[in-house]
């Protein structure tokens, strides 16, 4: 019977020891995460404070001013943006969409579809800058260095097997 006790006894002294050793790790933790984060944090909130007054009607209008020069604003990376998207989306939806469709509707257990999925697997596992070179390569010429056609091509293309 003491011997249950002394074992008892051993069993809660290592299980409070357990207890304490999780509550530090814990502990500290959660005071890494605060360390990390705070820094953060404090950034953001400074970009925020310092930023926020050059946000305004202009900022979204108008084009950036050349270096040295007060003001400007975003609206050709805005409208870039915008073009880019729609040729990606002009592109990769509906190619996604009807390869859907197919594989849901027609494409059961045909060489076309077993040959549809292998081509959505193996597109979902290219990486992007890879894709990216690739439509480099084909799509921009010497002529048209910078082209927001290709990056729609890569886009689109990237998009097929995420639709």
């Amino acid at each position: 019977m003491a011997e249950v006790r002394t074992q008892r006894a051993k069993n809660r002294l290592r299980s409070r020891i357990r207890w304490v050793i999780d509550a530090c790790a814990t502990g500290l933790a959660v005071l890494s995460t605060l360390l990390v984060v705070a820094p953060l944090l404090a950034i953001f909130g400074y970009l925020i404070y310092k930023g926020a007054s050059s946000l305004n009607l202009t900022f979204f209008t108008q084009i950036p001013k050349p270096e040295g020069e007060v003001g400007g604003g975003m609206a050709n990376a805005i409208v870039g943006s915008g073009v880019l998207l729609g040729l990606a989306s002009l592109i990769g939806v509906p190619i996604g969409i009807g390869g859907g469709i197919f594989l849901a509707e027609f494409g059961r257990g045909t060489k076309l579809a077993n040959a549809v999925r292998f081509t959505a697997d193996v597109l979902n596992g290219v990486p992007s800058i890879v894709m990216g070179v690739a439509v480099y390569g084909l799509v921009v010429s010497p002529r048209m260095p910078f082209s927001a056609i290709a990056g729609g091509v890569a886009l689109g293309i990237m998009m097929i097997h995420t639709v």
